[in-house]
């Protein structure tokens, strides 16, 4: 996510196998050719860790040693951060209620509570860190961005709950898939509060767990939310100036092999 002066990464992909990671392989290398604000001295302004499962923290030694980023924020127990090479970094816990303001761009992380670290002995699913984004309102709208990491069924619930009394609050032009898009995840009631004119369901090709869940993906059709798969998408470009806009890599710059073919009369082949 990037501001006029500031980049936030949410979370830095998967552990490939030993030496092999997404940080290295994938994720810095693609901020690195975007351009992502505050890049050219160096350093991330803050990188996101939403939960300990290595598909979402693989490549997070690898961002911390190549973009020097300047915070962690994360729902990560001590243990666990040293586990994955960040026992030293500048960190401070995910907790709902925190929130700050980045050129007209309010953060606020919604989930997990403050306390929620008492006594669990992981960070799993269910203490993900969700956070909300918006932008700075532009002809009445203001654009928000929802990323919920790895939450089911039970902090879905909750999160509803807790917003019950600022109907709209949860209400976001742009959604993470809750848990990839699995079936534990992605219920009716968040989707009746988020309303997402588009969802990113996160996923890798064949993947072994099915997702997004054929049952998901039907919920999405029915509620007439537009899904896009990354197996599909490739890489989901969106911006804030344009909410009502999402562009796929694999569409925006297809392989070659995928370039269409016309006859003399410029009709495709």
């Amino acid at each position: 996510m990037q501001t006029a002066r500031h980049s936030l990464l949410y979370d830095a992909g998967p552990l490939y196998g030993p030496g092999s990671n997404a940080g290295d392989r994938v994720v810095v290398p693609t901020l690195q050719a975007l351009g992502a604000r505050g890049l050219d001295s160096g350093r991330l302004d803050l990188l996101v860790l939403s939960h300990v499962h290595l598909d979402h923290t693989g490549g997070a030694e690898a961002v911390l040693a190549q973009l020097q980023p300047q915070g962690l924020l994360g729902s990560l127990l001590p243990d666990e951060r040293g586990r994955l090479g960040l026992a030293s970094a500048p960190w401070r816990d995910c907790a709902a209620g925190e929130a700050w303001q980045w050129d007209g761009v309010h953060f606020s992380v919604l989930l997990p509570d403050a306390d929620a670290a008492g006594g669990r002995s992981s960070s799993g699913n269910d203490y993900s860190c969700v956070l909300r984004i918006e932008a700075a309102a532009r002809h009445g709208h203001s654009a928000v961005a929802l990323l919920p990491g790895d939450i089911e069924r039970a902090q879905e619930r909750d999160l509803v709950a807790r917003h019950a009394a600022s109907p709209g609050y949860l209400k976001a032009d742009l959604m993470l898939a809750p848990h990839h898009g699995s079936n534990t995840s992605s219920t009716s009631v968040l989707l009746q509060a988020v309303r997402p004119q588009w969802v990113v369901a996160q996923t890798g090709y064949r993947n072994r767990f099915g997702h997004p869940a054929a049952p998901v993906r039907r919920r999405y059709e029915e509620m007439q939310i537009e899904l896009r798969n990354t197996v599909q998408c490739g890489a989901a470009h969106w911006r804030s100036d344009q909410p009502g806009s999402l562009v796929c890599e694999r569409q925006k710059r297809p392989r070659y092999w995928r370039h269409a073919v016309f006859d003399s009369r410029g009709q495709a082949k």
